[in-house]
This record gives C-alpha cells, structure tokens and sequence, in this order.
C-alpha cells in the first residue's frame, strides 16, 4: 500500500475513532441523566405559551416531551455508533487483507488512543454531571425552603409547581377576585328586602301570637308581607334597590383586575382536581398541610376503628334522635312547646368526620 493511501486511511480511522468515543461518552452521560431522572439544559423544552406558564400541567408536558426527546436521542446516538464501527472495521478489514503487520500495529494505536479519549471526554461528562445533580438537588432544596417558610408542609408524594405553591401560601381562607354575579347579588337584596319586612311585621306582635305566627311561616318560607303597610320601609327599599341596580351597572363597565396570576388560577384548578392530595390546615401555627390522600384515609380508618372512642352503627340514628328529641320537649310547660319545635331542624343530617393534622407534634 502506497504511503499516501495508508496516510489517508489511517486519519479516517481515526477520524471515525475520535468520534466513536464522543458517542460513547455521550451515551454513558444520558444514560446515567435518564436513570436518575435528570435532563441536561440543552434537552430541557421550555413553554412559549404565556398564558399556560409554570402551571403543573404545562410543566409535567414539558417534562415529559423533554424525556422522550433525551430518550430518542440516545436511540439515536446508539446507531451512529453502529454505523461508525462498522464502516470502521470494514476498513480494518480490507487493510489486514492487504498488510496484516501494518493493520495490528494501527489497531494497537488505536486501542490506547481510544483509551486517551474516552478517559478525558469521561472525565468532563462526570464533572458536567455532578453539576447537573447540584443544581438539580439546589433547586429541590430552594423550593422545600420557599414552601417551608410561606407555611406549606408538603408531606405527599406530589410535588408543588411553583404557581401551586403560591397559591397556597396565601392560605386557605384567601379569597380569590371573582366577576360580580348579579343575579346571586340581586337575590340575596331581595332576600334582605324580605327580612325588613318580617321584622316590620312581626314587631307590634304579641309574644305568644308573634311565636305561633313564627311558626306558621317557618312551615312556609316563602312568606313575605306585602308592601304598602309602611310607607317608610317602601320607599327606603326601592331606593337601595335602584342604588344596587347603579352601583352594579357601573361595576360591570370596569376592568376587574384579578388578585391571582393566570398562571395561580389554573394552580387553583390543578389542586382541586388533583384526588391524589388531601389539603387540610394544620391543627395549630395555621400551616396548610398537603397529603396523599390514601394516608388520610388510611389515618381516618385507625382512628374510627378505635373502640374506646367511636361506635359503629348499622344505620344512621338522626331520626330516632330526632323522635326521642321530640318526646324530650313534650316534657316541658306547654308554653314552651312552640318555641322549642320551632329550634329542630327541619332536615337534619349527620355530621361529617374530618381530620387536621398535628404537624407540631411531629
């Protein structure tokens, strides 16, 4: 073989070597990033949409189209290696056939270069790794802090989006801005209307008359004395009812600015949906507690199966309660009879079991 085409023969072998090692060191570092969950910053796919922005649902899409597409690259650097190591050893092949001794002594090159390159480009890939896993277990550590310190204990498996925790830290008696529902306001004006005039009705009523008639309208709640019986009250209702129409017309003309991000309410949504999470406020130092929400069932289950505190029943007991509660009043002056009907609730129902956990106590 002529030095030239050996020159040329040997640079491409080499060529094909230098670049089989940075495959292989690339594939060692993705594998390694896709068994410990990890996804390099090049890989990572970030949401254009403003609007969907830090939201669970947008990030888990992110996350998961950032792990198919690590994955499909490391399928994919897997057969450029084969086609390089076969194009190589196709070229091996056709120079053992021509020069044996030239074609062991270039393999032996080839070998300890290999090695050269494949310790260095390791090297680096580790170093980049164990960047990748600091800044990975920094950022868990920062959002654990933030949370801990807006009064947040996650102890479920579920991990918070930025835009959930922010939510929650508000706490869970924060009230979101909602647009102004007229008919409801409207309702509850009338309603208000409705009890002025029960009180101007009632109010002259003598103590027994006023009770039996108490009695008569709690069987029909839909009673409401008719205007016209006080000039004064009729006229001061139909001006709150003019006021309310203004005063709502004009509220609904303006911009209504929102107290949450539209990233923080489909925060709000993502958690209401979400079965998997329990949130409860803390028993004490009005934390909000976030749990899975097959432990706080299971917590519930020991605690009902408790003999010395709770009882199971066959059947709910509230009517016979109900009865004996009746017979119980009949026992009383007769004077009293009406008075004490009228406090049992017309449908009443069981209470409903709830926990709060005591994270003080952990």
């Amino acid at each position: 073989m002529e030095d030239t085409a050996y020159s040329r023969l040997k640079k491409q072998i080499y060529k094909m070597t230098t670049k089989e090692v940075q495959l292989n060191s690339d594939i060692h570092f993705l594998s390694i990033c896709k068994k410990r969950q990890l996804i390099p910053k090049g890989l990572k796919i970030k949401n254009p949409l403003a609007n969907t922005q830090k939201t669970q649902y947008a990030e888990n899409l992110c996350k998961r189209t950032s792990e198919k597409l690590r994955n499909h690259l490391i399928h994919q650097l897997y057969n450029k290696k084969y086609s390089i190591q076969h194009k190589k050893q196709y070229l091996l092949q056709n120079l053992r056939e021509e020069n044996t001794y030239i074609a062991k002594q270039l393999e032996h090159d080839l070998h300890y270069f290999y090695k050269k390159q494949q310790r260095d480009l390791f090297k680096k890939k580790n170093n980049k790794l164990i960047r990748l896993q600091q800044d990975y277990h920094k950022h868990l550590a920062e959002k654990e802090e933030w949370q801990e310190k807006s009064g947040i204990v996650n102890i479920s498996d579920y991990k918070l989006s930025d835009p959930e925790a922010s939510v929650l830290s508000k706490g869970l008696s924060f009230c979101p801005s909602t647009k102004l529902d007229d008919i409801g306001l409207y309702s509850d004006v009338e309603e208000f209307f409705r009890r002025m005039r029960l009180k101007e009705y009632f109010h002259d009523k003598e103590s027994t008359e006023t009770t039996m008639d108490y009695n008569n309208r709690k069987k029909n709640t839909n009673f409401s004395p008719a205007p016209g019986r006080n000039a004064k009250l009729d006229s001061y209702i139909e001006s709150f009812r003019l006021r309310t129409v203004s005063l709502t017309t004009k509220q609904n003309q303006k911009k209504m600015f929102h107290n949450l991000s539209v990233q923080e309410q489909m925060a709000i949504n993502d958690l209401k949906n979400n079965h998997a999470i329990t949130i409860k406020p803390a028993d004490k130092g009005g934390a909000v507690v976030i749990m899975n929400t097959q432990d706080y069932i299971k917590e519930g289950d020991r605690q009902l199966s408790d003999d010395k505190y709770y009882r199971k029943l066959n059947e709910d007991p509230t009517k016979e309660y109900t009865s004996q509660l009746r017979e119980l009043i009949k026992s009383f002056p007769e004077n009293l009879h009406l008075e004490l009907q009228s406090l049992i609730p017309t449908s009443p129902c069981m209470g409903t079991f709830y926990m709060l956990p005591k994270i003080h106590k952990a």
